[in-house]
């Protein structure tokens, strides 16, 4: 009986290794992948240990757009009262009782200066029937704003009774002024002139001023009244993307005023004129002092110089 058939040692001794069997790719990669897997052990590490990041904040630079200017949609740079018609003619609410040497004081300033003016108004005196008000307004916005409207808010009772100082126009014309308010209306809105110099209408029912960014615009403001002694405040009406305000203003930290004559009498001219009895005191000067020695005080009742104010 022969011997029976041996099986080989290794069935798969005959086939080819491949080649990352080979002993020098298996050291060659061990020799790559261990720094590798060794520097993301320690960069785990690290992160795990270190604080939590802390986002890094930059303050965001507005754009000029969006810088909303301080204060009104309109800067009003100048308000000034001033006196274009060419009547001197002034009201107190309580008789001043002017000394000679008062009157000898106003007399030396020149008639319709700034200076005679503001020695009037420095003790209480109003304008008679008119008042002249130049506004200089700018626009105050990174944007166009508009002015819609003018009005005037008013406060008017009696005709100022104190005092009088009477000296009438000499008939030279008046400047043209753009924006006229009349008082003795129940809501006074801003007229407009025409060519005859009549005032009528709503000035900004036909014409709206558009105001960029400084640019500015200059208002002549005439105010009358013939009936009262009216304080007042001028008020644009504003629009500001879209939002109607109300602008207040005055005559510094004060209202403005203007007061009415207080006329009963008739003139020689089918009007009429003054009634100097319901004063306190009067004074006459210009065209209505027939001696043109700049102010006299009269007698209320009479006309007539006082005892002394006569001049030589």
């Amino acid at each position: 009986m022969g011997r029976p058939a041996r099986y080989p040692r290794n069935l798969h001794s005959a086939q080819p290794r491949r080649w990352w069997q080979r002993p020098v790719v298996r050291w060659v990669g061990s020799a790559v992948a261990t720094p590798v897997l060794v520097a993301v052990l320690v960069w785990t590490i690290q992160e795990r240990m270190a604080p939590p990041a802390v986002p890094e904040v930059v303050p965001r630079t507005p754009g000029p757009s969006s810088v909303q200017r301080p204060g009104s949609a309109v800067a009003v740079d100048l308000v000034k009262v001033q006196r274009l018609s060419e009547s001197n003619s002034w009201a107190f609410s309580s008789a001043p009782g002017l000394s000679a040497g008062d009157l000898a004081a106003i007399n030396a300033i020149p008639a319709h200066t700034e200076a005679h003016a503001q020695w009037f108004r420095r003790r209480g005196g109003v304008d008679i029937m008119e008042t002249d008000i130049e506004i200089v307004a700018r626009g105050n916005r990174d944007r166009p704003v508009r002015i819609m409207g003018m009005k005037a808010d008013t406060e008017c009772r009696e005709p100022l009774s104190g005092a009088y100082f009477e000296s009438p126009s000499a008939g030279a014309p008046e400047r043209i002024v753009k924006i006229g308010l009349d008082l003795d209306e129940p809501e006074p809105r801003g007229k407009a002139e025409d060519e005859s110099g009549n005032w009528s209408g709503d000035y900004f029912q036909q014409n709206t001023i558009s105001l960029k960014p400084d640019e500015e615009i200059v208002f002549h403001v005439k105010a009358w009244t013939l009936e009262h002694h009216c304080r007042f405040s001028i008020v644009l009406e504003v629009l500001d993307r879209g939002v109607m305000t109300d602008q207040v203003i005055n005559d510094g930290d004060k209202p403005f005023q203007v007061t009415a004559a207080i006329k009963s009498e008739p003139d020689d001219f089918g009007g009429t004129r003054t009634m100097f009895s319901r004063y306190d005191e009067v004074y006459i000067g210009g065209v209505a002092n027939p001696y043109q020695s700049g102010w006299i005080e009269v007698d209320p009742s009479t006309s007539r110089p006082l005892a002394g104010q006569r001049p030589r």
